[in-house]
């Protein structure tokens, strides 16, 4: 057998190493594809979601005509606003996609109605000397609360204007079900936030820096956000319901609960419901049901945390057919995109990104 030259066997080890950066570069992209959407997800409306790449975004109005979209020519083709959705996404999977949808706003609303009366469990009250306590709680970023069994001080030594989460140890709202949180909450000076959140837990990277918010899949019922300009409900940290009436009062003694039922979230405030929205498709799941404090104002006080939880009134049924259109992929024939993944955001806000890409 002939000896190979080095010529050759050098061409050889360039071909293997140009196969192997092919190689990474694909992950690379596969990558940048997923962080896309994550991205996407993570954007506050305040800020507009930002369509990037393969991927684009769609808010409709409320009878399901296209109100604003953006980076969607190269996905959908040419949007007129003011069309319905379903002449734009053409297809019979798009149409079953929506229909499906939007049966759900009578049904979410039958089925909260119908848990009306339920009663509600204990799952953690910080003010009961069995509870673990405020003081178990995950402090994020480290060492920035100061900490009793039924007291949370964010400390002097914070940031002021930074975000900082005080986060259960554990889910405390089992899988499916609904709950009402209720919390005292006050600020003496410079008020900007007195907020709770529901949603994953905090996981440190390994320099110890905790590099997701436990909101980003989750819920924030954000009292007196934006250095308390106003009052929202984010989903994913998008806002679904807004009050900019509603404020907190430096000094004053605040009784707030967040309440989720089926799909229909309520924030209240001192004893008055100030927001309202309905989820079209529930953050469910014990991975979501972490609870956490949040706020950006120091010395703000929060104090007797109680967490209620039912079971879900939502059914078997009605859980698999929100899961469905949650992970749901639409063929497209008609559209330069010929298969996309949509992502429901909230308030008929979706991101759409080409499934092909993938």
């Amino acid at each position: 057998m002939m000896k190979p030259s080095s010529s050759s066997t050098a061409a050889s080890d360039g071909q293997t190493e140009s196969d192997a950066l092919r190689a990474q570069i694909r992950a690379l992209a596969a990558q940048a594809a997923e962080n896309a959407v994550l991205y996407a997800h993570a954007v506050n409306s305040r800020n507009s979601v930002l369509a990037i790449g393969r991927m684009c975004s769609l808010a409709l109005q409320d009878d399901h005509t296209i109100a604003s979209a953006a980076n969607a020519h190269s996905l959908l083709g040419p949007i007129r606003l003011g069309t319905p959705v379903t002449h734009v996404l053409r297809g019979p999977d798009a149409e079953a996609y929506f229909r499906a949808l939007f049966a759900l706003e009578n049904e979410l609303a039958v089925a909260a109605q119908a848990a009306d009366t339920a009663p509600w469990g204990v799952t953690f009250a910080s003010a009961d000397p069995a509870s673990i306590g405020l003081e178990n709680w995950v402090q994020v970023p480290p060492a920035t609360w100061t900490l009793e069994r039924n007291r949370a001080v964010l400390a002097p030594q914070a940031i002021p204007g930074a975000e900082h989460y005080l986060v259960s140890p554990r889910s405390l709202i089992p899988d499916g079900h609904d709950f009402r949180i209720e919390y005292s909450a006050s600020a003496a000076t410079f008020p900007c936030d007195l907020s709770l959140v529901v949603g994953t837990c905090v996981s440190p990277d390994t320099a110890g820096v905790h590099a997701a918010r436990p909101d980003s899949n989750g819920y924030a019922f954000a009292f007196g956000a934006v250095e308390n300009h106003t009052t929202e409900i984010q989903r994913g940290l998008e806002t679904i319901a807004e009050n900019g009436q509603i404020r907190i009062i430096p000094g004053r003694t605040h009784r707030c609960v967040a309440e989720r039922v089926g799909g229909q979230l309520r924030f209240e405030c001192d004893g008055q419901e100030v927001l309202y929205a309905l989820d079209l498709l529930p953050l469910l799941g014990e991975a979501c049901g972490y609870v956490g404090l949040y706020t950006c104002g120091l010395q703000h006080v929060f104090w007797d945390v109680t967490v209620r939880t039912r079971p879900g009134c939502l059914s078997a049924e009605t859980r698999r057919r929100l899961e469905a259109l949650r992970n749901a992929v639409l063929e497209l024939p008609n559209c330069p995109a010929p298969r996309v993944r949509i992502h429901y955001l909230g308030k008929r806000l979706f991101v759409l990104e080409d499934a092909c890409s993938r």
